[in-house]
């Protein structure tokens, strides 16, 4: 090719390149600012939950006396935040929700078969925090 026709082309493609770099960095702007309010809106809802946790807490150590059902719902307390929380941030991060329903079917099954022994001293635990279950000053007789 002729150097004027390569001067020539080298000339359109050098006003092409500065719309071009303006449109990226426009994407870019945009992609921070959806990814900060995003980020805030996480943020809101993560808060309101940790104020629902505290406020549902505080409701629990007025209003309940026994130290085996405080004990019960501080637990209950701490596992459904984590997993409201946990919640909130695979939904987030998911892109659709036929994903997330994968991702949580794919997780309970690996749970299930990692923590069967725990899910069954869990429940055991229960039934002895549970109505007729152990209490303080219970006294225990060996069967021999």
């Amino acid at each position: 090719m002729a150097l004027d026709k390569q001067k020539v082309l080298l000339g359109e493609y050098e006003s092409h390149l500065l719309p071009w770099r303006m449109a990226v960095a426009s994407q870019y702007g945009q992609a921070w600012r959806q990814l900060l309010i995003r980020l805030i809106v996480v943020s809101l809802i993560i808060g309101f939950l940790f104020v629902i946790g505290q406020l549902s807490r505080r409701f629990t150590v007025r209003n309940v006396h026994d130290p085996n059902w405080r004990r019960f719902i501080s637990m209950s307390h701490q596992f459904l935040m984590l997993f409201a929380i946990t919640l909130v941030v695979v939904f987030v991060l998911a892109s659709g929700l036929k994903s997330v329903a994968t991702y949580f079917g794919l997780l309970s099954a690996g749970l299930l078969l990692a923590l069967e022994n725990g899910i069954l001293a869990t429940l055991g635990a229960f039934l002895l925090v549970g109505k007729r279950g152990i209490r303080i000053g219970d006294r225990y007789r060996s069967p021999g």
